[in-house]
C-alpha cells in the first residue's frame, strides 16, 4: 500500500488527473450497470404505461419456471468501452519501445474483459410463466408464455392470475383473493 501510495505521488499533475478520472468511470459503472428493477419488470411500470387502459383476461397458471436473462447489447458495449479505455490508459502508460503495439493489445484485452465482466454483472433473473387464458365467448381456452423478468411477484402452478398487455409489455398479474368483511358471514 505504501509503494503504491508513493507511486501516485510520484506521478506528474496529468498522470494524476487520468488516475482520478479512471477511477471515477469505474465507480459509475458500477452504478450505472442495473441489477435490479427494469421499466418492463413484473412490478415496475415505465412511465408511459402508467394511466393507460388495457385489454386484461383471466387465466390459470399451469407452469413456471426460473430463466436467466442476458444483458442488454447497450449494457455490454458500455462495458466493452470502459474496459478498453482503462486498457489504453494502462497501455499508454508502458515505457516499451513498442508502446504503440503494447498499448492496442491491451486496449483490445480491456475492452473484450469489460464485455465480459458486465455480461456477468448485468444478468437477470426472469420467470417463464405458462397461462391457461379462459376462453372468451365461443372461443377455445388458450395457452400463453410470458416471461417476466425480475422484481417479480412469484405465482405458482395453479395460481387464478390476470394477464395484461399495456403497449408492448404483457405481464401477469396475481389474483387479490378478498376476504368476506367482517359480521357479514
Amino acid at each position: 500500500m505504501r509503494k503504491l501510495f508513493s507511486t501516485y505521488r510520484s506521478l506528474s499533475l496529468h498522470g494524476r488527473v487520468l488516475l482520478a478520472v479512471y477511477a471515477l468511470a469505474v465507480l459509475v459503472l458500477a452504478f450505472v450497470v442495473p441489477r435490479g428493477a427494469h421499466a418492463q419488470s413484473g412490478n415496475v411500470y415505465a412511465q408511459p404505461q402508467a394511466q393507460f387502459a388495457a385489454p386484461t383476461a383471466a387465466g390459470v397458471v399451469l407452469q413456471v419456471a426460473i430463466r436467466e436473462v442476458e444483458p442488454s447489447y447497450r449494457d455490454r458495449a458500455a462495458g466493452a468501452a470502459l474496459g478498453s479505455t482503462l486498457g489504453l490508459a494502462a497501455g499508454a502508460a508502458s515505457n516499451s519501445r513498442h508502446r504503440y503495439a503494447v498499448a492496442a493489445a491491451v486496449t483490445i484485452v480491456g475492452g473484450v474483459l469489460g464485455e465480459r465482466t458486465a455480461h456477468v454483472v448485468a444478468r437477470n433473473q426472469a420467470q417463464e410463466i405458462i397461462v391457461q387464458l379462459a376462453p372468451v365467448g365461443y372461443q377455445q381456452p388458450r395457452i400463453v408464455t410470458i416471461v417476466q423478468p425480475a422484481p417479480f411477484d412469484m405465482v405458482f402452478p395453479g395460481e387464478m392470475v390476470y394477464v395484461t398487455t399495456t403497449g408492448a409489455a404483457t405481464r401477469v398479474i396475481r389474483q387479490v383473493q378478498h376476504l368476506p368483511a367482517p359480521g357479514t358471514l
